[in-house]
């Protein structure tokens, strides 16, 4: 599938979907048939892939050459960067070599993805990258709930990180407000969402699609439904937050 040009082959960021692997796309599976290389990341070497094992209950991927690239769960900005251009010299390796690699990524490419950064490492090296664009976790969390994301054509819908600055002040805007990743900061969003009167507007399904998926459609006010007693989750949590 690399495009002619730089005798290099093309380095593919294909959207796996939030978990279940029905939710993959056709051409994100066709994309994944045609690259001899299906690369996957993992928080650190030998870990299991929740986006390979996706791949690979959806698809076979026998044929494949499988490549683990390792992109810690970190907030050291330092310490990110180092992994990520490490990964990206060992992909940019195999595209030396003439091979298509596509790289499995959670949820869609464009939304929080480990892949944004390899693919702006590689862009400025000189190689062809491409997407494929898949269904992000929170539109499958609407559709878990059963409830639309925008009730209007005029409905605001607003994707926010969990560990943004001011979280409080992003649950102020209009409309629909998604809070992404909260994992660690699920005390920090139930308290801002206390602070707003927002707990009974706000659902929480986390690990959407995939074992162990819990939803709960309204939190309440101990929030002892929000997690372990005090208020913790696992990473794949999202909230949603009604107009």
């Amino acid at each position: 599938m690399g495009d002619e040009g730089r005798g290099t082959g093309t380095l593919w960021g294909v959207s796996v979907g939030p978990g279940d692997p029905e939710l993959i796309t056709v051409k994100a599976l066709r994309t994944i048939g045609a690259c001899p290389m299906l690369a996957y990341p993992v928080a650190r070497a030998g870990a299991d892939s929740l986006a390979l094992g996706i791949v690979r209950a959806a698809t076979d991927v026998t044929g494949h050459e499988l490549l683990e690239v390792v992109l810690p769960m970190s907030r050291d900005e330092e310490r990110l960067e180092r992994a990520h251009r490490l990964a990206a010299r060992t992909l940019e390796a195999r595209l030396d070599a003439g091979a298509d690699v596509a790289f499995a990524c959670l949820g869609d490419v464009s939304v929080y993805s480990t892949f944004s950064r390899l693919a702006a490492i590689a862009t400025s090296d000189g190689y062809r990258v491409r997407t494929v664009a898949g269904v992000p976790s929170f539109c499958a969390a609407a559709s878990v709930l059963g409830e639309p994301l925008t009730q209007t054509p005029e409905t605001q819908v607003h994707v926010i990180p969990a560990r943004t600055g001011d979280l409080g002040a992003a649950l102020g805007l209009p409309g629909c407000k998604v809070v992404m990743k909260a994992g660690r900061d699920m005390p920090d969003a139930l308290r801002a969402l206390r602070e707003r009167d927002l707990l009974g507007r706000t659902a929480l399904v986390e690990n959407c699609g995939l074992p162990g998926e819990r939803v709960v459609a309204r939190l309440s006010e101990g929030c002892g439904d929000a997690g372990d007693g005090e208020g913790r989750t696992g990473y794949f949590a999202t909230l949603l937050v009604r107009p």
